[in-house]
């Protein structure tokens, strides 16, 4: 297949010197201009793959009907190592950007893994824009780049910053200190903090029979719906694996009931993406603090004993221990 409707954008991504003008790409390449001739035995053509095969990113030719090309070495790399087999497909996350790409007519942008499960490249990030082939079908010509170093700059980035890179929910450093901050602010003003622990129930056999990735976005859903539920002022912190706890100032012994039997409901009427014919629950224990409390270790043995309850009495419920 022929790529006359990109070779401008191709030469563009080679750098080669085009810009866009005016909503269209201005040529500025010296071979095209004269002011520098190849040489008898070199074509512009030959030079400008020469300039596509030394980049570190991949170009793809990807009709809308159709398997992908691979334009440059970084692409036919990918291509052989069996990255590409089937990322396209309907079912998988850049077939589906893709899909909706050619469907709005917007440029695509996809970050996430690429490939098969082994993980080779878990994070990519790949941008397409809309031409036409030689044949006038519609396509995209797509870049796709490593961004794992971007990524591993980003966990610890929101590590310093106290989120949960998988979630967006608190990470257990922050919950801790913010912890440490709203006990002594409950007990300086006399009110009580409310501490809920969320343990996913059965959340194992879940990685087991529908995948990791599949577990991944389980607890992202339910980060989701907790956080559509709770108030500006309670945090949600993820404490490790599927174990999650929620602050909460200010609280009653009602409020903090009602909350978590809304947490708990909420997760349960969930439908996370690649889950069938099963449910996906949680159990939950709760705690409150006293007048008693003099540390915020005794509120959270009470709430990690109700948890232990919750799950000894059949999971997905919610239990209470007193103080």
């Amino acid at each position: 297949m022929k790529i006359n409707g990109f070779i401008k954008r191709v030469r563009f991504y080679a750098g080669l010197g085009f810009s866009h003008m005016g909503g269209k790409i201005m040529s500025m390449d010296p071979l095209e201009s004269g002011a520098v001739s190849p040489g008898p035995r070199v074509s512009a053509a030959l030079l400008s793959m020469a300039f596509l095969d030394r980049m570190r990113t991949a170009l793809l030719l990807l009709p809308e009907r159709g398997e992908p090309l691979p334009l440059n070495r970084a692409a036919r790399l990918l291509r052989d190592e069996g990255l590409l087999d089937g990322v396209l497909g309907p079912d998988r996350p850049l077939g589906k950007a893709a899909r909706r790409s050619f469907g709005t007519g917007e440029a695509l942008r996809y970050y996430g893994p690429l490939g098969h499960d082994r993980g080779t490249l878990p994070y990519v990030l790949v941008t397409g824009e809309h031409g036409f082939t030689e044949k006038g079908e519609r396509a995209l010509l797509l870049e796709i780049a490593d961004a794992a170093p971007a990524r591993d700059r980003e966990r610890v980035l929101l590590h310093e910053i106290g989120t949960d890179v998988l979630t967006g929910a608190a990470s257990r450093r922050r919950f801790f200190q913010e912890a440490e901050r709203m006990f002594a602010e409950a007990r300086r003003y006399g009110h009580a903090l409310g501490v809920l622990f969320l343990d996913l129930d059965r959340f194992k056999a879940i990685n087991d029979t529908f995948g990791h990735a599949i577990g991944d976005r389980v607890l992202q859903e339910a980060c989701r719906v907790w956080q559509g539920t709770l108030r500006r002022s309670d945090l949600l912190a993820r404490l490790g694996g599927e174990e999650f706890a929620v602050l909460l100032p200010y609280a009653s012994e009602e409020g903090v009931l009602r909350t978590a039997e809304r947490l708990r409901v909420g997760l349960r009427g969930a439908r996370p993406a690649g889950i069938v014919d099963r449910e996906v629950t949680a159990s939950v224990g709760v705690a409150l603090s006293t007048a008693d409390d003099t540390a915020f270790e005794g509120v959270l043995d009470r709430a990690d004993g109700a948890l232990y309850a919750a799950k000894d009495a059949g999971r997905d419920q919610v239990h209470y221990q007193i103080g």
